[in-house]
This record gives C-alpha cells, sequence and structure tokens, in this order.
C-alpha cells in the first residue's frame, strides 16, 4: 500500500472500487443467471438451489461475520503498532477456521446420504460436491480479509470480480462440452473460488512475510475475540442467512422443487436490481462521520433515506420494465416468477429504510440490536410463509417476502427512536431540495468521480 495516500484518497479509492466491484459482478451474475437457466430445467434448477442452500444453514461453522471483527480488531492493533498481537489474531482465527472447515466437510460429505432419505434425485451427489466449499472458503476469507486490513482495495475488487468470472467460464465449459446438469452447476459455483485463490496465494504469502516475517506472535486467544464482541456478529450473519434459506425448504415441502426454482429466479433477478447501484458503499462511509453532530446526523440520516428511496424507486421501476419481458421471451418456462418478482418490488420501499438503519446500528457498534431485528424476521418467515403458502399458493412466498422487510423496518425504526427520541424521519428535510442536499451529493460525487483510484 502507498503509504503517502492521505485518508481521504484511501476511502474514495475504496469506495469507488467496492462499488464499481459490485456492479460488475452484478452485472456478470446476471449472465451467469441468464445461462444456468437456459441449461437446466426447473426441477435441476430447483434441485440446485436447494442442494446449495445447505451450506448457508451450517455456516455458523464458517464463524460468519466474524472476518469483519478480525479485520476491526487487526487495524486497531496495527494502528497501535503492535503487530504482535495482530499476527496472533491472524493465525489462530486461520487455524480456527481451518479445523471447523474440516468438521463443516465431514459433516456434508459423509451426511449425505442422511439427507438422501427424505429426497429423491441426485442432491447426494450435489451436496459432496458442495462440501468442499467450506474448505475453500476458508482460504478465501483469510485473502480477503488480509487484503483488507491493508488497504488494498484494488486487489480485493479485483478478487471479486476474478471469482465472479471464474464461474462464468467453468460455467460456459461445463455447459458447451460437458452435459453434467446440476451437477456441473454446483461444481463451477463451489470451485470458481480456487481460482482467485491461486491467483492470490503468492502475492499474499510474500506481503504476509513482509510485514509479519520477523514477528513474534503473541498469546492472544482467539476464543476471548469471539466472546468479547465477536459473537453477536456471528449470530447476526449466520440468523441472517438462515431466514433465507429456510425459506427454500419450506417452499420445497409445500408445493415442490419447481416451486423453489420459480421463487429462485424471481429473487435472483430482485437481488441484482438492488444491487446495480450499491449506494450503501458510499453512505456507509459518509454517515458515521456526522455521529457526533447529533442535529447535522438527523438531517443526513433522513436525506440518506431520501436518496436510497429515490434510487431504489428508479431501478424498481427499470427492473419492473424489463425484467418481465426478459422472463417471458426468452426463459417462458419461469413465467410463474414474474407475477413473484413484481410483488417482491414493493419490498424495497421498506429497504430504503432498514439499509440506513443498519449503517446507524454498525456506526453505533449495535450489533445486538440488529441481531434481534434479524431473529424477530427470521421467526415472522418461519411461521408465516407456510400460512401464505396455503392460502395464496407460491404467490405466498412473494408476499411473505414483502411483509418480513416491513416487519424488520419497524422493528428497526422502533430501536432507533429509543436510540434517537428526538430524530424526526418525515420532517422539511425528508421532502424538500436545499443546500444540504447539494453538499451531500457533491461529496458522494467527488468521492465517486473524482478519485485517482483507477489512475
Amino acid at each position: 500500500m502507498n503509504q503517502n495516500k492521505t485518508l481521504s484518497r484511501i476511502v474514495g479509492e475504496g469506495t469507488v472500487l467496492s462499488s464499481g466491484s459490485s456492479f460488475i459482478t452484478k452485472i456478470i451474475g446476471l449472465v451467469i443467471l441468464f445461462l444456468v437457466l437456459s441449461r437446466l430445467s426447473i426441477y435441476e434448477y430447483g434441485l440446485a438451489k436447494l442442494a446449495l442452500s445447505l451450506v448457508p444453514l451450517l455456516s455458523f461453522l464458517k464463524l460468519p461475520g466474524m472476518d469483519t471483527v478480525l479485520i476491526t480488531d487487526i487495524a486497531r492493533e496495527k494502528g497501535l503498532g503492535n503487530l504482535s498481537k495482530a499476527k496472533a489474531l491472524f493465525i489462530g482465527y486461520f487455524r480456527l477456521q481451518l479445523i471447523l472447515a474440516f468438521v463443516a466437510w465431514f459433516i456434508l460429505f459423509f451426511g449425505a446420504e442422511i439427507v438422501d432419505l427424505f429426497y429423491e434425485g441426485q442432491i447426494t451427489f450435489l451436496i459432496r460436491i458442495i462440501s468442499f466449499s467450506f474448505i475453500f472458503s476458508v482460504f478465501r476469507t483469510i485473502i480477503t480479509s488480509f487484503l483488507s486490513t491493508e488497504l488494498e482495495f484494488k486487489n480485493q475488487s479485483l478478487f471479486s470480480i476474478l471469482e465472479e468470472l471464474s464461474k462464468l467460464i467453468l460455467l460456459i465449459i461445463i455447459f458447451s462440452k460437458f452435459n453434467f446438469g446440476p451437477a456441473g452447476f454446483v461444481f463451477a459455483i463451489v470451485f470458481a473460488s480456487l481460482i482467485p485463490i491461486l491467483f492470490f496465494s503468492g502475492y499474499i504469502y510474500k506481503y504476509y512475510k513482509s510485514i509479519y516475517g520477523s514477528v513474534k506472535k503473541d498469546s492472544t486467544n482467539i476464543f476471548e475475540i469471539i466472546k468479547l464482541h465477536g459473537k453477536w456478529a456471528i449470530a447476526l450473519s449466520y440468523l441472517n442467512e438462515f431466514g433465507k434459506n429456510i425459506r427454500l425448504w419450506i417452499i420445497k415441502f409445500m408445493i415442490g422443487t419447481e416451486a423453489v426454482a420459480i421463487f429462485s429466479v424471481a429473487v435472483g433477478f430482485y437481488s441484482n436490481t438492488t444491487g446495480l447501484f450499491p449506494f450503501n458503499s458510499v453512505l456507509s462511509t459518509v454517515i458515521p462521520r456526522f455521529l457526533n453532530d447529533k442535529k447535522r446526523f438527523f438531517r443526513i440520516i433522513r436525506k440518506s433515506i431520501k436518496y436510497q428511496f429515490a434510487v431504489l424507486s428508479i431501478l424498481g421501476v427499470f427492473s419492473f420494465l424489463v425484467f418481465p419481458p426478459v422472463i417471458n421471451i426468452i426463459f417462458p418456462q419461469y413465467i410463474d416468477s414474474v407475477i413473484l418478482f413484481k410483488v417482491m418490488l414493493i419490498s424495497l420501499l421498506g429497504v430504503s429504510f432498514t439499509s440506513i438503519f443498519t449503517i446507524i446500528f454498525n456506526s453505533l457498534k449495535q450489533q445486538k440490536s440488529l441481531f434481534s431485528s434479524i431473529a424477530i424476521k427470521t421467526i415472522f418467515t418461519i411461521i408465516f410463509a407456510p400460512i401464505f403458502i396455503y392460502f395464496f399458493g407460491i404467490v405466498g412466498v412473494a408476499i411473505e417476502f414483502v411483509l418480513s422487510v416491513f416487519v424488520m423496518a419497524i422493528d428497526r425504526f422502533i430501536i432507533v427512536k429509543k436510540i434517537f427520541p428526538t430524530l424526526k424521519l418525515f420532517s422539511r428535510d425528508f421532502w424538500s431540495f436545499d443546500v444540504e442536499d447539494k453538499i451531500f451529493i457533491n461529496k458522494i460525487s467527488k468521492t465517486l468521480l473524482k478519485t485517482n483510484a483507477f489512475k
């Protein structure tokens, strides 16, 4: 990393690169989605999605969310000049992850036949392929965490893009040369991460040795870090993934595998809609800067929600007009996903609030509040998804999806109001356009357009 860079330039470059890589990976993701839908039957795609959903359901063994805590702690220790403790955190986390990864691999690889007792088809083979993702994810996490702590945003973005491109290239090769069906799809998704891992491993090893090679590791206990402030990050990340993927199994057992595919297609287009312009990556660097100035902080919150609402509304209208005809013309077998997608777009109104509230909670280190919010949403899904499916069929899943977002938005709003009783979201700042708006937009524009990140 160039030591001569100013903090503002580092933040600017990081924001632009993360935003740019997110946009590129979403576009590649859409291409992958189109390719997969054109080569797999509805049943095959649903089967693959169900198999892949088992990874998040066992992701507590990957210590989800702990990488963020690790990055923060290592950055703090490096800032204090305590390289021995930073090294101990890296090594301790890597060793623990590797042990848990082998446990997860063992459970999935040898326990796959248990799932086969309740599910007909080739899911056993798919699960055994997926089991290797736990081992690969250890090296992926360590590499990306190291790049993040060293502020290597360009290489971090390159890693994400290379990984997504690897998926696309592997899928093209598999679908054009072989006829592996869902197994080929799952293989490409799992083993694509190996390519950027191998590509960056030599660079990361040399970089690591240059910093920590002569440093003696201290006796820092990684379990103490998890106990002190990592447990909420792990619980939050796991519960969030569990809530998303348990819905697929509810659909499977109440309607069928084909319905899982129909819903997954709708979710695929929905997630690409929300990710086309990663506005949060900018706001997350702007909002915390005003935390000590409550009056200005409240104005920024209102305006951030307003901008988020405007961006998501535009993207929602664009997607509403573009994606349904694409599905209807290119993938008529998935025509039932169109109504689900249209219903799910309503949730963007709630996302406008929840995403900003998430930034507030992270700024205040309120992981416990985030956890309770996700817990309410997950419980809502588990209880009401079967009810809505019973009364409305597959459309009921989309209805539950939307309502769960609004339930979470209301819950987070109540928590924010308890923390900031004087905060009023719908004041004149929310509806007007004033000098503060011009300054705020100018800051974002400079961050996005006037950085030297690509020079």
